[in-house]
This record gives C-alpha cells, structure tokens and sequence, in this order.
C-alpha cells in the first residue's frame, strides 16, 4: 500500500463516527430529563449518582416467557401455589374487593388473578433498580427505545408528584412498579387512593393495588356481567384463517358461524369476538375472545397471558363460591 493510499485509508477511518456506549448514553440522560420535564437537572442527577446499565436486562427482554408455548406458559401461574395465594388474599381483603367490584363493575376474581400473576400476589414486586431498568431500556433497546425513555420521564414526574424516591423504586426489568405491575404512565393516569389515605400508593398498598386494577379494567371498557372468552369448534378452513389475526373482536358470532366458527356454549349471535388459538401438548385449543378479554390484552397485550389471567379468575371464584 502506497503512502497516500495509506493516509487515505486512516483518514477515511478517523472520519467515521465514534458510536457513543450505552453507559456513556446514561450518562447524558439527566439532562435529557431535565429538557423533558422542567426538573433540576442537578436533582436528576443527583438520582442517577449509582445509575448504570445492565445488560442482564437487555437479556431478559429479549426472551419474555409470553413467547413460551401455551402448554407450558400456563403452568407457571395455573398452579396450586397461585391458586392458593389467591385464595388467601381475597380472604384477607373481601372488603376492599367487594367495594371495588362494587364501584368499577370488575369481579373480584378478575382483579385477584391480575395481582397474582403480576406479583404473586405483592411477593415478587421485581428486584431491579427502577431507574436501573427504564434507563437501560431507553439507551440499550433501540427497538423501543423511545417508549421507555417516555417511561423514564413518567417516572420522574410520578417521583415528584407523590413525593418518592425513584433512587429506592425497584421494579421488573421493564420498569413495571408495585403489586399491579404499572409502567409509571400507567401509575399516574390510573392508580387510585384506594384507602382515602392521602397517597395513591402501588408500591405497598394492597387497597390501592385492588382500586387501581379494577379502575384500569373500568377505564379500558371492561363491562359488568359481560362473557369475556369460550371455547370454540372451528369446521372450515375459512375459519382457521381467522385464527389469531387479531387481539380485538371485528365479527359477529353470526359472522363467524358462516365461517365455520361456533361456541360451545350459547352466546348471542350479535356479539362481536375474535378467534383466538392455543397449542396444547396434543393440539389446538380454540376460543373466543369478546371485549372483556380485548381489555385484559390492554394490561398487557399477550394472549397466553390474558387467557392464563381469565383461568385464575375461574380457578379462584370456584374456590371462594
């Protein structure tokens, strides 16, 4: 290589832009949030002095156990211990849940089953530095990055409007807080102050968890005494088509019948549902889901979770009837 051809190649490589670190992009976040909210950047800072990036959490988003097969995702929550640890705390707030159910029109089991496949029922709130998380998701997950850094600056207001330390907040490793499981959005437009104590406060009131969930359900469209999901036959091949082509009901039983998709129980012929299909160990498993099981997805938008979540609902309203 010839001396210029040589200088030429070193410049062309020094011209290139150095791609900054994911620790050195966490960094340059509390002035970021600073911009975004209008907050010192000197407090921001102040609760970042420890903030660092974690790669395990990079690691665990990329294999959520949503994306196991039915057949073993719902043994980890249809199982004696869930079912028993539910039973337990519906026992230990039939108050609470009565004057939620009551007030929001979401069943008691519903909001039960929901706290215990999140938390365990408040015994495994997440064990990550909430900051930690929301800023390793915002600087290392390009894919959604801007969703969590958003998350991050939600964070940050809850922190100042309910006068918390996000320093001490830990959550899951995407940053979902407390019993429910909120993203800090969430928190913020939907947790209530459940107990009339002062504080909407999901990191350890049980009453809150319980008024907050039943209020999320309530504002997403849950209705009272509306079926939320059936088992289904499915006869024609224009009815396997429909199979998990969408989270949202768009046809009419009626509609679906004419596809070769009928319940196995009686249901009026004008709701609306969606096909829904599950891999058992030996086959499919079909089901229809209506608006009610649309609202659990909007909690978190799985199907294996919202059915696993329904089937909780079931086991622990057979156990408290």
């Amino acid at each position: 290589m010839t001396g210029r051809l040589a200088f030429l190649l070193v410049s062309a490589l020094t011209a290139l832009p150095v791609m900054a670190t994911p620790e050195a992009e966490i960094q340059k976040l509390p002035s970021r949030l600073a911009k975004s909210t209008g907050f010192s950047q000197a407090e921001i800072a102040d609760w970042f002095d420890g903030v660092s990036y974690q790669k395990k959490i990079i690691d665990a988003i990329t294999r959520p156990s949503e994306g196991l097969p039915w057949h073993r995702y719902k043994k980890i929550f249809l199982n004696r211990k869930r079912i028993d640890g539910g039973v337990k705390f519906w026992k230990k707030h039939r108050k609470e849940l009565a004057a939620a159910e009551k007030q929001y029109g979401v069943p008691a089991e519903i909001i039960v089953a929901i706290i215990g496949v999140e938390t365990q029922y408040g015994d495994n709130k997440g064990r990550w530095s909430a900051l930690d998380s929301l800023a390793t998701l915002s600087v290392g997950y390009p894919r959604r990055s801007k969703f969590f850094y958003s998350e991050l600056v939600q964070l940050v207001r809850l922190a100042k409007e309910e006068k918390l330390s996000p320093a001490a907040m830990k959550s899951s490793y995407a940053g979902a807080l407390g019993l429910p499981q909120f993203m800090p959005s969430s928190y913020r437009a939907y947790a209530v102050d459940f107990n009339a104590d002062g504080q909407r406060d999901l990191l350890n009131s049980e009453a809150d968890a319980i008024g907050s969930v039943a209020n999320y359900f309530a504002r997403h469209g849950w209705k009272r005494n509306a079926p939320v999901v059936v088992r289904a036959r499915i006869t024609r091949k224009a009815g396997l088509k429909l199979v998990n082509r969408k989270l949202k009901p768009d046809m009419t039983i009626a509609q679906l019948a004419n596809k070769g998709v009928k319940p196995l129980v009686k249901v009026s012929r004008r709701q609306k549902a969606t096909v829904l299909g599950y891999e058992e160990a030996n086959g499919k498993n079909y089901q229809l889901g209506f608006n009610n099981f649309y609202v659990i997805t909007r909690y978190n938008s799985s199907r294996n979770y919202a059915l696993a979540a329904w089937l909780l609902a079931q086991e622990l309203k057979k156990r408290m009837d």
